[in-house]
């Protein structure tokens, strides 16, 4: 039983001795399972126990409660050395408060959230999280340094909401770990970064999924031009939001008080897939789109744009004659916005399918995996 335990906590160099369960945490007290350690100055493994000193450490909660393991840490005496030592963990840095998985899970959500609101989510000040972030990217990296990698993302994270303070990520998408960090959105700068890496390590990277910033692609053509460019599904979804809601603002304004407040609070019910809507939010949607028909066909168009990735049996040809149709469409749109739609379509459209940049399909990770 006590085995099963184990395996399901995932806790490898540790067995649990108890678990105390509070209002708003958990106490799991483990021991170290190892019966000696190797010395870090001379290599020599060392059986005798100096002393011990108790350590508490946070890890992955547990049913929305803090989780912390206890347990004694060590101190060898080496008799090679004639000194002691304290023991080193590989599921925690040696002077750590919170286990490398749980570091790892705060890079996971900054890169969802901006660095204060996971500090928020987490119970733990900024610089804590900021210092957690830092220190868990700089152990990514240096695992991975010198290793080849043959997709890679690049994408933005926020310091904090609001303020315009963002740092540049660089992934390895295969592996899902962080390989380079920038300081500023520059494409100088992401240039040189691909400028450092080795030869053989810069001609294996096939795929790079970006946003749609012009840098980003620019950079990645200019110094990878054998590179097959990703355009983050995200960023895509979000830029056709964008147009869709400003239509909507657009049809709003010119409404008499009487309708405007109809219209009030709809936005998230015509962005939000209809596939996530509830019985009574679509009721709305219809109504909605028979009273002003251009906002329908803008819902229409959208649905068409998402079920291109949502269908996970395209093939790269098959991607673009949708792609195609959904473009001829959006152009048929009559709304007075629909010159901007049309050369934004057609801005991305050269950059993608023409260039064969963008393959349309179910997930990205389709996208990435087509070509392998």
């Amino acid at each position: 039983m006590t085995q099963n335990i184990d395996k399901i906590f995932g806790l490898g160099e540790f067995r649990i001795k108890d678990i105390k369960i509070f209002e708003d945490k958990v106490y799991i007290y483990v021991e170290i399972k190892a019966k000696k350690a190797p010395c870090p100055r001379c290599g020599r493994w060392s059986k005798s126990i100096h002393q011990y000193h108790e350590r508490k450490v946070r890890d992955l909660d547990i049913f929305g409660k803090r989780c912390y393991l206890i347990f004694e840490i060590r101190r060898f005496d080496c008799s090679c050395c004639n000194k002691p030592f304290t023991e080193r963990l590989y599921s925690i840095d040696f002077d750590s408060e919170y286990t490398k998985r749980f570091e790892d899970w705060v890079v996971k959500l900054a890169r969802k959230s901006a660095l204060d609101q996971v500090a928020e989510l987490l119970g733990l000040t900024y610089d804590r999280v900021e210092g957690i972030f830092f220190r868990a990217i700089a152990r990514q990296i240096k695992a991975n340094k010198g290793r080849i990698f043959k997709k890679v993302g690049i994408d933005e994270i926020s310091m904090k909401k609001g303020r315009g303070e963002y740092i540049v990520i660089i992934t390895d998408l295969s592996r899902g770990c962080v390989i380079g960090v920038l300081g500023q959105r520059s494409k100088d700068k992401l240039k040189e970064w691909f400028q450092c890496l080795r030869k053989k390590q810069l001609r294996r990277i096939r795929w790079v999924a970006i946003d749609m910033w012009d840098g980003y692609f620019y950079a990645v053509t200019e110094e990878l031009p054998w590179a097959k460019i990703v355009i983050d599904r995200f960023h895509v979804q979000k830029a056709l939001s964008e147009k869709i809601d400003k239509a909507r603002r657009s049809i709003q304004n010119k409404l008499s008080e009487q309708d405007r407040k109809e219209l009030k609070g709809s936005r998230w019910i015509i962005l939000k897939p209809k596939e996530k809507l509830t019985q009574e939010q679509i009721a709305i949607l219809e109504t909605i789109c028979q009273k002003y028909p251009e906002l329908g066909q803008l819902c229409e168009i959208k649905e068409d744009f998402r079920s291109l990735y949502e269908n996970k049996t395209f093939s790269p040809i098959t991607a673009r004659e949708a792609f195609d149709k959904w473009q001829e469409k959006a152009k048929a749109n009559k709304h007075k916005n629909s010159e901007h739609r049309r050369q934004n379509s057609e801005v991305e459209y050269r950059h993608t399918l023409y260039d064969i940049r963008l393959e349309i399909s179910g997930v990205i990770k389709l996208l990435l995996q087509a070509l392998d």
